[in-house]
């Protein structure tokens, strides 16, 4: 009937204006209001690392930390834009979890020897003489970023040292062709002369947490000595040599990460036969320091699933670690998953 379509017409125009009619009330249901999203921030006060040590190794010193322990070893490779104390965030939770954590600063980074020549593998000779100077047998290890190319360097090399790999946020100087060329782009001519927090720092962190961001660009600025460059290293990472590896591998990424994005990554882990590949929300190239809690999180699942069974104590983290969602972990396991 007209009449009838005139007054439901007037009802709905009165319910999209925002009147406040008997009749639009009972037509309509309210809506509860959206939650705003809340940007998870570190804390603004750095945690604070074990006293720094320097380790002689008859020619060269590093700086290092060591929080100590008799529980399993993890041993931390910093950024090119970092250091030891890059690690302020992760130290604490892992020994907390019943791991003892090392960290140590590169030749040419913060209270290391300066950076006065390269041949390849140096680097390798460096971290296996600090694994001996320490004591240690087979650890853990974990490099992000630059980090990364040294870890998966020396995982090629020295497998038989390692219970796990980690490579974070890392391009892992993988030589395929197509893989480079894809590497290359996501870092244009110009691309290095930009901030190191534009770089390096996800835009979120960036605009959400200042105070947190003011301690990173000042751990960075202070991190690396002049003329120090990236290391020579002893091997090619191949899709055929990351075959060759044996031992339980983790991948992660910041989904905002410009060197590494997380397409990128998972095409990498696709090649290795045991690798987990997991995406940091809200984190761009340091993740460690823009999510540590994702971060942590992630990582203490993945060494608490890797643990030799003659090793097994439980750490205490990483149970409960193991029991959250995860969201965005994807297993990888070789021939299973599809190439690309």
């Amino acid at each position: 009937m007209p009449g009838l379509r005139a007054v439901r017409n007037c009802i709905l125009l009165m319910s999209l204006c925002g009147a406040t009619a008997a009749p639009a009330a009972s037509l309509t249901q309210a809506r509860p209001a959206a939650r705003p999203v809340e940007f998870a921030c570190p804390s603004p006060a750095v945690p604070a690392l074990p006293m720094q040590k320097i380790a002689d190794l008859g020619g060269r010193s590093l700086a290092y930390f060591d929080t100590g322990g008799r529980g399993p070893v993890i041993i931390l490779l910093h950024a090119q834009t970092g250091s030891a104390r890059s690690w302020a965030y992760q130290a604490a939770p892992l020994a907390k979890a019943g791991y003892r954590v090392i960290g140590y600063s590169r030749r040419g980074h913060e209270g290391s020897s300066p950076d006065t020549g390269d041949f390849p593998g140096r680097s390798n000779q460096d971290l296996i003489a600090m694994a001996d100077y320490l004591g240690i047998g087979r650890f853990h290890l974990l490099g992000t970023a630059a980090g990364g190319f040294l870890a998966l360097d020396f995982a090629m090399e020295h497998p038989e040292r390692l219970l796990s790999l980690t490579l974070a946020s890392t391009q892992a100087r993988i030589v395929e062709p197509e893989f480079a060329a894809i590497t290359a782009s996501l870092t244009p001519s110009g691309f290095s002369t930009l901030p190191a927090e534009f770089r390096e720092v996800g835009p979120s962190f960036r605009a959400a947490c200042p105070a947190s961001l003011a301690q990173w660009i000042e751990a960075e600025h202070s991190a690396k000595q002049p003329g120090t460059k990236l290391p020579l290293y002893a091997g090619k990472a191949t899709w055929s040599s990351l075959k060759t590896l044996s031992i339980p591998t983790l991948l992660m990424t910041g989904d905002a990460d410009l060197y590494m994005p997380p397409a990128h990554m998972a095409r990498m882990a696709r090649h290795f036969r045991q690798a987990r590949f997991h995406i940091i929300q809200g984190a761009g190239h340091a993740a460690y320091w823009e999510q540590p809690a994702q971060f942590n999180a992630v990582l203490l699942a993945f060494l608490g699933s890797s643990r030799p069974r003659h090793l097994d104590r439980n750490p205490k983290g990483a149970a409960k670690a193991q029991g959250r969602n995860l969201g965005g972990s994807l297993n990888v396991y070789g021939a299973s998953a599809s190439k690309s």
